[in-house]
């Protein structure tokens, strides 16, 4: 790669949890205009940057089938061939994970843990030691899909390796919700180890009956909401889980649709995560993969540059 080019990050707002925070918390800003703020500073920092991210979509083209089943639904559903880029990644890394799950296991008996489901056991650059992973994150085709459902070209806003132990409680993620980084996001969610009804799986419940209880019962983002008032919604008999083999998983738009997962499992559950933002979303922030770029492999073409939040060529 190219690490004097691709390696300088662009002009963006990189902590923007930050401001959001203090707009919200400290200033008592609703959201409704703390939001719009927030999309106006990061627009200031390099106002040309979203006409390149526009430019790239132009480009990319109208979504195919699970394209336009995502737009309607909310989320797409892969089978375990569909991205065999990610098979070979997880074959190749399985040990280098499950010691990584292990050593995570190994603390949390030795202490006092403030959670005890989805805790997160590796995060964004921490995968530069699992290149493969990070290098499937920007590959082509998951980044065009992400593309052509936010109409310009997105950033990659976290890798999380998930490990989801067994436990008996109901509480925060594992009641139903939507996200609050965005109006939209796009979450990637593939099995590590096979998931089962019995590993707590990620439940969604699709746009249409997701956009009609929050409706009728006034749910913003981040407000947990009651199985009862779901079920008293019709939301129930929709229910979606992520269930499957290692490599089979999820795309879903967590800001749009209810979602909870890791519910009273009684089989561990790993997954690998990805997220991609609209740059302008205002309440994320953007991981430093600039400081490690010229470690991956090969060229990197403008929408990858972009999706690192890195200066795209001309």
């Amino acid at each position: 790669m190219d690490a004097t080019i691709s390696a300088q990050p662009a002009r963006l707002l990189r902590h923007a949890s930050r401001y959001h925070r203090l707009l919200r918390h400290h200033l008592a800003v609703p959201r409704r205009l703390a939001n719009p703020v927030m999309r106006g500073l990061k627009h200031m920092c390099n106002p040309s940057e979203t006409v390149k991210r526009t430019r790239i979509a132009r480009e990319i083209g109208p979504p195919d089938e699970a394209g336009r089943a995502l737009a309607r639904d909310g989320y797409v559903t892969f089978a375990r061939d569909t991205f065999p880029h990610l098979q070979r990644a997880l074959a190749k890394y399985g040990d280098k994970l499950q010691a990584v799950i292990a050593d995570a296991e190994k603390r949390s008996l030795n202490a006092t843990a403030n959670k005890t489901f989805l805790i997160t056991v590796l995060r964004d650059e921490a995968f530069y030691e699992f290149p493969e992973i990070l290098e499937f994150a920007i590959s082509r085709p998951v980044l065009e899909m992400t593309t052509r459902y936010f109409g310009r070209s997105p950033v990659l806003t976290a890798v999380s390796l998930w490990w989801n132990p067994p436990n008996t409680t109901l509480q925060q993620s594992q009641l139903f919700h939507c996200d609050g980084e965005d109006a939209r996001q796009l979450k990637f969610l593939f099995n590590v180890t096979e998931v089962t009804p019995e590993s707590g799986p990620f439940t969604l419940i699709p746009a249409g009956m997701s956009e009609h209880i929050r409706t009728n019962n006034n749910v913003v983002a981040g407000k947990k909401v009651e199985d009862r008032v779901v079920e008293a919604a019709g939301g129930m008999s929709e229910c979606v889980t992520v269930t499957g083999a290692p490599g089979e998983g999820a795309c879903v738009d967590a800001c749009r649709l209810l979602h909870y997962g890791s519910r009273g499992n009684t089989r561990t559950r790993v997954m690998l995560m990805l997220r991609y933002n609209d740059h302008l979303a205002p309440n994320v922030d953007i991981p430093d993969w600039h400081l490690r770029a010229g470690e991956l492999t090969g060229p990197l073409d403008n929408l990858q540059r972009l999706a690192l939040g890195l200066k795209a060529g001309q």
